[in-house]
């Protein structure tokens, strides 16, 4: 909380999981574009986010480079 401003909750841990995951297996994160699959380099994953005034679903880009602090504080 002192380094980064955030607290360290379970989703990033959850998020890291599927991004790894996705990398260890690209068919899961590819894309079907006409007759090609297109598999992507990168990893975006979007969290449905319970806010005040109502779900919000962030889209965390390139999480596979993300820390585990960024994550949080995208979905904090």
């Amino acid at each position: 909380m002192k380094k980064h401003g955030v607290k360290l909750g379970f989703m990033s841990f959850f998020i890291k999981a599927s991004a790894h995951a996705l990398r260890e297996q690209p068919v899961v994160n590819a894309v079907i574009d006409g007759n090609e699959i297109i598999y992507r380099d990168y990893v975006d994953i979007s969290v449905a986010v319970a806010t005040p005034s109502g779900l919000m679903v962030p889209v965390l880009r390139n999480v596979e480079k993300q820390g585990f602090a960024g994550i949080e504080k995208v979905t904090a």
